[in-house]
């Protein structure tokens, strides 16, 4: 059912259940998961709350921006974003 697929993005509000159902649909296809909030956090050096606070949510958006462009070559991947 997924061959024609290279990757599934799930988007929605904070709460909603992105990272729940992200992690249970890597565990059931065997495909990868990653977490657009985990790799800002990973780039930026600090938690996402922290860098929100110190840099303000543009700076923040662009950070996202660019770990999404960076993530869309990937293949076999469920991806949250944050």
């Amino acid at each position: 059912m997924l061959d024609n697929y290279h990757r599934i993005v799930l988007i929605g509000f904070r709460g909603a259940g992105k990272t729940t159902l992200a992690q249970e649909l890597a565990r059931q296809t065997g495909w990868r998961y990653l977490s657009t909030d985990a790799e800002i956090e990973a780039r930026v050096g600090m938690p996402i709350a922290g860098f929100v606070a110190s840099e303000g949510w543009e700076r923040f958006r662009r950070e996202e921006r660019e770990v999404i462009r960076s993530l869309r070559e990937l293949r076999k991947v469920i991806i949250d974003a944050g």
